[in-house]
């Protein structure tokens, strides 16, 4: 027997204020999807008020997870204060271009599922 895949793609609506990405986690949930990695800088704009045009130049993304809880910025260092001055994301990590393992440094066990 195979276990059931969730959708490739799941459509998130809202935007601008922190109720949006909440409401996004329970789209996320009922799609059976653990985590939203968003890479867009839009995106960034759109669920978290960050104005991310930068993002063009280096890599950026907002993580929410299905299950709640406060969403994440994920950004240059160097890219803190622009964050800061224009989004409501309080969780704000920075890394070092070509000098962090952002993967496998800064999210080790953060949004795990919990085994019952």
């Amino acid at each position: 027997m195979t276990t059931p895949r969730p959708p490739a793609v799941v459509l998130l609506s809202g935007g601008l204020d922190s109720s949006s990405v909440f409401c996004q986690a329970e789209t996320l949930r009922r799609a059976g999807f653990d985590v939203c990695v968003s890479v867009a800088p839009e995106h960034h704009y759109y669920l978290a008020g960050y104005d991310a045009w930068v993002g063009v130049n280096s890599p950026q993304a907002l993580v929410f997870a299905a299950s709640g809880g406060e969403p994440a910025l994920v950004l240059r260092n160097v890219d803190v204060p622009l964050a800061r001055e224009t989004a409501w994301v309080e969780d704000i990590r920075s890394y070092h271009l070509h000098a962090d393992d952002v993967a496998g440094t800064r999210w080790r066990g953060r949004w795990r599922r919990r085994r019952r």
